[in-house]
C-alpha cells in the first residue's frame, strides 16, 4: 500500500513466494526499506522500480544493498555525451554553477521543462489550446525518432501505454 509506511506486508509477500524478480512501485523509502528487509531475510532476487527512484536519496537509503537492483529510465543518461540531449544538459548543468544536479530526477525535469517551453515557442504568438497541442504532437513525433511516432492517439489527450523502449540501469 503506497498510502501507509508499513511493508510489512509487502516484504513477507514476497518472502513466501520467493519470485525471482520483483517490481516495486512506490517511493524511495518504502522500496528501499522492502529491498534492504528483504536482503536481510535472505532474498537474493532481483528488484526493479521506476525512475522516480533514481535519486541519491534512494540510492543512499539502500546502503550496502544496491545489488540486483534496476531503475526504469525513459530518458537517456544525463551523463552521456554522445545524444544531443546529454551534451545540451551538461552544458545546462555546468552554466548553473552547482543548482542543477546531474541525476535522472534533474534531467527529466530539464527535458520536460524544454519540451514545454518549445512547444509553446512553436505554438506562435496566438497560443490556443489548440495550437500548443498542435505543436507538442509536433514535437512529440520530432523527439521520439520511432516509427511510428511516440504520440498521443488521434482524438485523445493521453500517450500511448505500450512505449517501445524503456532502458533499465542496474546498480549492481
Amino acid at each position: 500500500d503506497n498510502r501507509t509506511p508499513d511493508v510489512l506486508p509487502a516484504i513477507a509477500a514476497i518472502l513466501e513466494s520467493l519470485p525471482q524478480a520483483v517490481v516495486i512501485i512506490t517511493g524511495f523509502k518504502p522500496a528501499s526499506d522492502i529491498i534492504k528487509a528483504v536482503r536481510a531475510k535472505g532474498g537474493a532476487m532481483q528488484f526493479f522500480t521506476l525512475s522516480n527512484n533514481s535519486s541519491d536519496a534512494f540510492i543512499k537509503a539502500l546502503g550496502n544493498e544496491p545489488r540486483n537492483v534496476g531503475v526504469t529510465q525513459v530518458i537517456p543518461s544525463p551523463t552521456a555525451r554522445g545524444t544531443r540531449f546529454g551534451r545540451d544538459y551538461a552544458a545546462a548543468v555546468a552554466k548553473s554553477n552547482g543548482k542543477l544536479a546531474n541525476s535522472y530526477a534533474a534531467a527529466q525535469g530539464y527535458l520536460s521543462a524544454m519540451i514545454v517551453s518549445d512547444g509553446l515557442r512553436r505554438a506562435g504568438r496566438d497560443l490556443t489550446r489548440d495550437s500548443f497541442i498542435k505543436s507538442m504532437d509536433n514535437r512529440l513525433a520530432v523527439i521520439s525518432n520511432r516509427n511510428p511516432p511516440l504520440n498521443r492517439y488521434p482524438n485523445q489527450s493521453q500517450f500511448p501505454t505500450n512505449p517501445r523502449s524503456i532502458g533499465v540501469n542496474c546498480l549492481t
